[in-house]
C-alpha cells in the first residue's frame, strides 16, 4: 500500500500526538531511545494475539462459552497481529541487520467486530455477535478509532509478504491455542 505525501504527513502528525497516557509514554520511550543511539530495532505492533490468555481471542472464547449474545465494538479498527508472524519477521530483520522503527502487523485491517465475527465463524459457532459503539463500554482511557498500521516498509526491506490477519487467525485456530 503506497500512501500519498498528504496521507503520510497526516499519519506522522497523528502518531506524534497520542490521545492517551499510554500512547504518550510509548512515544516518549521512542524519543529517548533515538536520543541515546541509532543502533536499535523497534517494532510497533497492534492487537497482538498468540499462545496464552492475554489476548482478544481468548477473552472472546470465554465470552462464547458463557453468553449467547456477544457485543463487540465496531468503531475501533486496527490490525490483529499474530505472535508467530512477529517472531518470524523480527528474526529476519535481526539476521539482515535492520535498524530503526517499523510497523510490524499482519496485512489488512478490521474492526474488533469484524475480527470477532471471522473468529467465531471459523470455529463454526453460532453465537450472535452484535456491533456496538465504543461508548457502550465506558473506559477511563480514550482509544483511537483507527490505529491500523501498514507493514509495507518492513516488508519491502526484508523482501517478504507478511500474511493477512485472516490467515494468521486460521493458523492460530489450527494450533489449538483457544
Amino acid at each position: 500500500m503506497y500512501l500519498t505525501v498528504k496521507r503520510r504527513n497526516f499519519i506522522k502528525k497523528r502518531m506524534s500526538q497520542p490521545i492517551n497516557n499510554y500512547g504518550k509514554s510509548k512515544l516518549d520511550g521512542e524519543k529517548l531511545l533515538k536520543e541515546e543511539t541509532d543502533n536499535f530495532l523497534m517494532f510497533r505492533v497492534s492487537w497482538v494475539f498468540g499462545e496464552g490468555k492475554q489476548n482478544f481471542f481468548y477473552k472472546l472464547k470465554d465470552w462464547i462459552n458463557t453468553q449467547k449474545v456477544i457485543r463487540v465494538v465496531c468503531d475501533q479498527i486496527s490490525v490483529p497481529t499474530y505472535t508467530e508472524d512477529i517472531v518470524k519477521t523480527t528474526l529476519s530483520a535481526i539476521n539482515q541487520g535492520v535498524r530503526g522503527v517499523y510497523h510490524l502487523t499482519n496485512s489488512g485491517y478490521a474492526s474488533r467486530y469484524e475480527t470477532a465475527r471471522y473468529f467465531i465463524g471459523e470455529l463454526g459457532l453460532t453465537n450472535l455477535i452484535l456491533p456496538v459503539g465504543s461508548d457502550y463500554f465506558p473506559t477511563l482511557s480514550k482509544r483511537p478509532y483507527f490505529s491500523a498500521m501498514s507493514n509495507a516498509k518492513i516488508s519491502k526491506i526484508l523482501s517478504l509478504k507478511i500474511p493477512d490477519w485472516k490467515d494468521a487467525v486460521d493458523r492460530f485456530i489450527k494450533r489449538g491455542f483457544v
